[in-house]
């Protein structure tokens, strides 16, 4: 099977979307299929991803990653090489699909609606396209892949035409590196590079840490922390009296991210919605405890291993500390979380979305 792969909505520094396609291509790997790839990107999307194709396949990378050329690089480059290579089916990694599919049966990938329960996360401009262009997508769609059934339940609430041709398939946790920790240990990290990951919220419950815990010398990663959004985090930290204890984080190198990771003490994640939430899973494979809410797709990814809170700073705070005791029942959830981990394979990812293209294809 010739499999075209549309990953211009993946860039550096998206997170997401990025660990998606190297997954999946990891995945595809392991299970030994014998498919050719032809992956479409942007030039932004530079980083190993060639390299982990291999002989899978061909990579393009057209343009930049701002919203303006990735619509060009999708409406236009990519049609285009379709034409000349008529693949046998077309993996969109989002619900933006092309207007011009030349007959090539579609399968799209859906990673959350946050869009519709969180608009004011999001630009005008970037509610406004997406309302133009995802209906349409989901429509123009052979069959839909949902990554939680949070995000299936939620498409066929809102379009109720996309549930006979929709399937949730999981994610994986086997990209996960076996890191050597680095030289500090026991800090708490927290995520900063979208809206819904709340960090003001987890700056102020490691304050409320620090009030159970007047001797608390343990510092809190904030990772992912734009220039835009540095001077209003690291004011918050002085503002409640724990500046010595936040360390701001850009985004960074894959080993060096890694390695804070595997080292941490704690993973706060108040995110206020989730398509999946995959920095859950991936703390649950490194034996990190996870402090969250019970949004509905880190519960049905951490199940019962995950420290669940209200919705309070202080409340998230008691929970923090509770995660960090180290305590027999506190090893074996932990262990739980590692146990449950390690069932979710990139593999079974591709192995489900293989047969996802395979029903596309055949009609």
């Amino acid at each position: 099977m010739l499999l075209h792969v549309d990953a211009t909505g993946a860039v550096q520094g998206g997170a997401g979307i990025v660990t998606y396609v190297l997954g999946l291509v990891k995945g595809w790997r392991d299970a030994g299929f014998d498919d050719e790839w032809i992956l479409e990107g942007t030039s932004d999307l530079s980083e190993g991803i060639a390299d982990r194709l291999g002989d899978m396949g061909k990579v393009h990378l057209t343009g930049s990653s701002g919203p303006l050329a990735r619509i060009a690089v999708q409406q236009t480059v990519l049609p285009l090489r379709m034409l000349r290579c008529r693949p046998d089916v077309l993996l969109c990694t989002t619900p933006v699909v092309p207007r011009v599919t030349l007959g090539i049966p579609v399968v799209a990938v859906v990673h959350d609606l946050r869009h519709i329960f969180r608009p004011e996360d999001f630009s005008s401009s970037q509610n406004w396209y997406r309302r133009q262009s995802w209906e349409s997508g989901l429509r123009r769609s052979a069959r839909l892949i949902a990554d939680s059934d949070r995000t299936r339940d939620d498409l066929r609430s809102h379009y109720p035409f996309t549930s006979p041709k929709t399937r949730t398939i999981y994610l994986g946790s086997d990209h996960v590196p076996e890191t050597k920790p680095g030289t500090e240990n026991g800090h708490g990290i927290a995520f900063a590079r979208w809206a819904n990951k709340r960090p003001d919220f987890a700056i102020r419950s490691w304050a409320a840490l620090k009030n159970l815990q007047p001797g608390l010398n343990r510092r809190l990663h904030v990772v992912g922390v734009g220039a835009g959004d540095e001077p209003r985090i690291t004011s918050l930290a002085r503002e409640l009296g724990i500046a010595d204890l936040v360390v701001v984080q850009p985004f960074l190198a894959e080993a060096d991210y890694w390695q804070l990771f595997a080292s941490a003490g704690v993973v706060l994640f108040p995110s206020s919605f989730e398509g999946f939430g995959l920095p859950v899973l991936e703390a649950m494979r490194l034996r990190v405890p996870v402090v969250t809410w019970r949004d509905p797709a880190v519960v049905e990814v951490a199940g019962d291993c995950a420290w669940y809170s209200n919705l309070t700073p202080e409340e998230f705070g008691n929970q923090v500390a509770a995660a960090l005791d180290d305590s027999p029942g506190t090893r074996l959830r932990v262990e739980r979380a590692f146990d449950r981990a390690t069932l979710w394979t990139w593999r079974k990812t591709a192995e489900n979305t293989r047969e996802v293209l395979v029903e596309a294809r055949q009609g």
